[in-house]
C-alpha cells in the first residue's frame, strides 16, 4: 500500500475512533485530547521507523485539521458570529 493510501486509511480509522469516543463520553474535550495524544504517539513511532518528515508533517496537519473541524462542528453554536482562520507563514526568515 502506498503512502497516500495508508494516510487515507489512517484518517478514516482516526475519524471513526473519534466518533466512537465522542458518542461514548460525556466530555468531548477528553475525546479530542485522547485522539490527539494517540495520533502524536503514532507519528513519533513512524518517525522512529524512518518515515519521511514531509509525510509526518502532512499527517500531523491532517490530524489537527480533522480535530478542529469536528470540534467546531460540535462545540460552536449554529450561526455563531465567529470564524476559524488558518494562517500560513512564508517559509524562510522573516
Amino acid at each position: 500500500m502506498n503512502s497516500d493510501l495508508r494516510q487515507v486509511d489512517c484518517r478514516i480509522k482516526t475519524q471513526a475512533k473519534l466518533q466512537r469516543l465522542l458518542d461514548a463520553q460525556d466530555n468531548p474535550v477528553a475525546a479530542f485530547r485522547q485522539v490527539l495524544d494517540e495520533g502524536t504517539q503514532h507519528l513519533f513511532a513512524c518517525y522512529d521507523e524512518g518515515a519521511r518528515i514531509d509525510d509526518l508533517v502532512l499527517a500531523r496537519s491532517l490530524l489537527v485539521d480533522m480535530l478542529l473541524r469536528e470540534a467546531w462542528k460540535r462545540l460552536m453554536p449554529s450561526g455563531a458570529a465567529a470564524a476559524l482562520v488558518a494562517v500560513k507563514r512564508k517559509s524562510g526568515r522573516a
